[in-house]
């Protein structure tokens, strides 16, 4: 299977799963990009050290920006982020089957059911606050009236923005260690999918 990760600027995140997952597993095709990426530049030096903890070298790596030949040559594309997977497939919808936030896929969660839930109560509750303001009633009524759509809104809400992997740029070397846990645990879970499907 061929992957390609995606990050901001392809120095921290999406390299990082890059080398962690070929470490793992040495035949497959990895890479990673950036969607607003500046070719050419290092990893950032606290990505490197956290990959260091572990084994794993980044010295090597350089930036590159996202492009439609990349997308085309692989099977699977992991953003890091919900915004990256909607900034991809505006620019590219051609590829949207195969764009996915990397905890998305890695837990086989069907984010489009989600986002389409989320619409759905979103416009029930525009529509309804519209009427609101039509009819005089007050704004304690509205919110009991709705308080089930608008607890559920919330959770989906909490449940969209766990699907994003923090950004350390810019942080400590330990917040660059956190993120490179959650890539982990979440590439670990992708490696048992890929072996499952190998057998």
């Amino acid at each position: 299977m061929k992957i390609l990760f995606v990050c901001t600027g392809n120095t921290c995140r999406s390299p990082m799963a890059e080398a962690y997952i070929k470490d793992k597993i040495k035949d497959g095709y990895f890479l990673s990009a950036g969607t607003d990426a500046i070719d050419n530049l290092p990893a950032s030096e606290n990505a490197v050290m956290a990959l260091k903890d572990l084994g794993i070298e980044l010295k090597e790596h350089r930036s590159q920006r996202i492009t439609k030949e990349k997308l085309a040559e692989v099977d699977l594309v992991l953003t890091m982020t919900l915004r990256h997977k909607i900034r991809l497939i505006n620019q590219y919808p051609e590829f949207k089957d195969k764009i996915f936030t990397l905890k998305e896929y890695a837990k086989g969660i069907d984010l489009e059911k989600i986002i389409k839930r989320v619409e759905e109560l979103e416009s029930i509750i525009l529509q309804s606050k519209n009427e609101l303001n039509n009819d005089g009633e007050n704004i304690e009524e509205f919110k009991s009236k709705f308080q089930k759509e608008i607890g559920e809104l919330q959770k989906l809400y909490e449940t969209m923005a766990e699907l994003d992997v923090a950004d350390p740029f810019g942080g400590t070397l330990d917040d660059y260690r956190v993120t490179l846990q959650e890539i982990k645990e979440h590439i670990d879970l992708i490696i048992e999918k890929i072996i499952k499907n190998n057998n």
